[in-house]
């Protein structure tokens, strides 16, 4: 970017009028430090941010749990952040680099987020939106700036490049006046965040600062609180929290206010509005029966129970853990495992543990349950699992531990290599590890590509939602591949492996602690006695 005639500008300053694009005069020496970076842009196409900053109540979700910093993962140095009383306190290390606190779940697309924020010993910071991670950059991407309460610049509430070019929003032109000086350097500050598509708005203390649009590079990520690199400091976080916004957003609040109504309908006998969640022609599945049948003819049965319930001589409840969601405005497919109790009397209570998969569309602006399969019995160890956070350290680890193991896979040129016992990849030609997150949880994949452009990509895709990791050797017919298993969860593999210039396929789902289910064979191309022996 060329540098505008600033000569001018604080000409036209200093008779009293100003229009949108001026840099303030008090801004000309860090206008020049800063114009000439990748991301600078040119003043007089920045646009303003002149909304009321959004309404902060309605629809938020805690990203902190109230009691520690599970869900959160420390990324690039070693700063220090402990959870103390509703508070998340970041204190720098010397001679460590910038660190981030981050959201293990990294897909955060379109949303508001604000928190509030305050300084014990000063230090640059902010928080990271969207941001992204790789190999070369521990964390890179958009920042609302913080820049600490010494630094006489005022660009808090600014949108800055981490890592990938500097600033895109700088506050110094004159409209960016009263924001410039709404920092509070002594006590709590709110930050907001609003990001729309490639748009993204932000406030300092409710006063209006950036009005950035993005070309579409970051358009979801994590979140990340900022400890930077220095000498000391020591900063403050709270009431951390975001409403997302969209389509897939918007479906899901729908549908837990859906899953909600029938908890609430079960634990209260309430037949009537149970019946309503149900479509008129939908299907219940049962795989522990093997059978098939209308869910009205179910809703017959069942209304005994209800009735029981209403009247106080039984007592039920059951409670969803949802682990995959998938849909769009008017259907969505849910996977995951229901909680069902029922005492009668002074019988004992009995508990049951159900994997679910159900089928739902949305009818007159209505959810209703379209299929309902439920497809057997679970453990309570896998229910648990599924309650519990990701543990993002254990996650980062993976790579590090599976080179321990085999560390001449950090070496992989493209050539033919060998893994331990003298087991030989046929097919695979190269192999690169990629970390990487999407739905609304964690996930994890090892990839193996084949560098032979004969070959499509060999790969392994394997769904994390446990903190428990094991890994596990897989035999086939010719080759030894090593993946990740993770207790208590389901989760999907796929692999293809050419066989006499064929391309054979096979589909493994774990079913629970001990035994797999084998589909889309050729069965031959493992061996399910060989597996089973390793998990007994």
């Amino acid at each position: 970017m060329k540098m505008r005639n600033l000569a001018s500008v604080f000409a036209v300053v200093a008779v009293g009028i100003s229009s949108a694009g001026e840099v303030d005069p008090s801004q000309k020496k860090w206008f020049d430090k800063y114009n000439t970076q990748a991301n600078a842009p040119d003043p007089g196409k920045m646009l303003l941010n002149t909304d009321v900053e959004p309404n902060l109540t309605d629809g938020f979700v805690s990203l902190l749990n109230g009691r520690d910093l599970s869900g959160w993962g420390r990324k690039g140095g070693k700063a220090t952040f402990e959870y103390k009383d509703g508070v998340v306190i970041g204190t720098c290390v010397p001679g460590e680099a910038s660190t981030y606190l981050s959201t293990e779940r990294a897909d955060y697309e379109d949303f508001v987020f604000t928190c509030e924020m305050k300084w014990e010993q000063d230090l640059n910071s902010g928080v990271m939106f969207r941001a992204q991670s790789s190999e070369k950059s521990a964390v890179f991407g958009p920042q609302v700036e913080m820049e600490g309460i010494k630094n006489t610049r005022g660009w808090s509430g600014g949108v800055y490049g981490q890592s990938c070019g500097g600033y895109w929003y700088p506050l110094w032109l004159n409209e960016h006046a009263k924001v410039r000086k709404a920092l509070n350097k002594e006590g709590w500050n709110r930050v907001t965040v609003m990001a729309k598509g490639n748009t993204v708005k932000t406030w300092l203390n409710g006063v209006p600062a950036a009005h950035w649009v993005g070309d579409g590079t970051y358009s979801k990520g994590y979140f990340g609180l900022q400890v930077h690199k220095a000498k000391s400091g020591k900063i403050l976080w709270r009431d951390l929290k975001v409403r997302e916004l969209g389509e897939r957003a918007d479906r899901l609040r729908e549908l837990d206010s859906y899953w909600a109504e029938v908890s609430r309908s079960v634990g209260e006998g309430d037949f009537a509005a149970y019946a309503a969640t149900c479509h008129p022609d939908g299907v219940l599945i049962s795989g522990t029966k093997k059978t098939s049948e209308p869910l009205a003819s179910a809703l017959k049965r069942w209304k005994t129970e209800f009735n029981q319930t209403k009247a106080g001589t039984m007592k039920a409840s059951v409670d969803f853990r949802l682990k995959r969601r998938w849909g769009d405005a008017t259907t969505a497919h849910e996977t995951g495992m229901f909680r069902y109790s029922q005492k009668v009397g002074d019988t004992a209570k009995r508990v049951e543990y159900i994997h679910l998969k159900a089928l739902l569309t949305k009818k007159d602006g209505k959810w209703l349950i379209l299929m309902e399969n439920q497809e057997k019995r679970g453990l309570k160890e896998e229910w648990d699992e599924l309650g519990k956070p990701f543990d993002l350290d254990s996650a980062l680890s993976i790579k590090a531990r599976i080179a321990k193991i085999y560390p001449h896979l950090n070496e992989l040129d493209g050539e033919s290599r060998r893994f331990p016992n003298g087991v030989v990849n046929e097919v695979t030609q190269g192999v690169r590890w990629s970390i990487f997150c999407e739905g609304r949880s964690l996930r994890e994949a090892i990839q193996v590509f084949g560098t032979d452009p004969e070959l499509r990509s060999e790969w392994i895709t394997v769904d994390l939602d446990s903190k428990k990791l094991l890994l596990i050797p897989l035999e086939t017919h010719n080759s030894k591949l090593d993946v990740i298993w993770v207790p208590g969860s389901q989760w999907h593999l796929a692999l293809e492996i050419r066989e006499d210039d064929k391309v054979g396929s096979v589909d493994l789902k774990y079913c629970n602690s001990k035994s797999f289910v084998l589909r889309s064979i050729p069965i031959e191309l493992f061996s399910d006695t060989a597996l089973a022996k390793r998990l007994k």
